[in-house]
């Protein structure tokens, strides 16, 4: 893979990823559109050492699956048989939330359904199950839930700003805007 298509794929998976951290975050009703499926992951199997995945649809140019199994290479990396694992679970086609609550919740409880882009969240899958998981004719891939840790939980001063000499005489500052009233 060249660095320009390897940089390609990174900006995609990026987008992807903050896709994903917005829906997660935001609070509200569900938005009024139609579940999304990224080309990328409706690339058809032609031709594999897994028989079960051939003629099936997935990523197959992902960045975190070196050996083209299905599962991120984080998760091969981090945890191991016996171990349990979140994670996040990529459909090839947009399928119902019941549908998709019935085809994962026999992996591990599925904690939340992507409403604009075709993911669930699964979490305390077994490792030993990924590979029958990652082999699902509706799953692109499989995903590491990596952990999310709070960054600052105490809240910080203010900064003042100052007046602006180099860049304009126009500030609020300049104008008599202190913040006060």
């Amino acid at each position: 893979m060249s660095a320009e298509e390897e940089g390609s794929q990174m900006k995609q998976v990026c987008l992807l990823l903050a896709v994903i951290l917005v829906e997660i975050s935001v609070a509200g009703p569900p938005a009024k559109a139609s579940s999304f499926t990224p080309l990328e992951w409706q690339r058809l199997v032609e031709k594999h050492s897994i028989s079960a995945v051939v003629g099936q649809r997935k990523n197959t140019t992902w960045v975190r699956d070196q050996n083209r199994n299905f599962i991120d290479d984080e998760i091969e990396k981090r945890f191991h048989a016996g171990e349990v694992v979140n994670v996040v679970v990529d459909l090839n086609h947009c399928l119902t939330p019941p549908q998709i609550e019935k085809l994962l919740s026999r992996f591990g409880r599925v904690t939340y359904i992507g409403k604009l882009v075709t993911f669930a969240l699964v979490n305390s899958v077994r490792v030993d199950d990924l590979s029958k998981l990652a082999a699902l004719p509706e799953v692109a891939m499989v995903e590491w839930q990596e952990p999310l840790y709070q960054a600052d939980d105490v809240s910080s001063r203010a900064a003042q700003g100052r007046t602006s000499v180099t860049y304009s005489p126009n500030t609020a500052e300049d104008k008599g805007f202190t913040g006060s009233a």
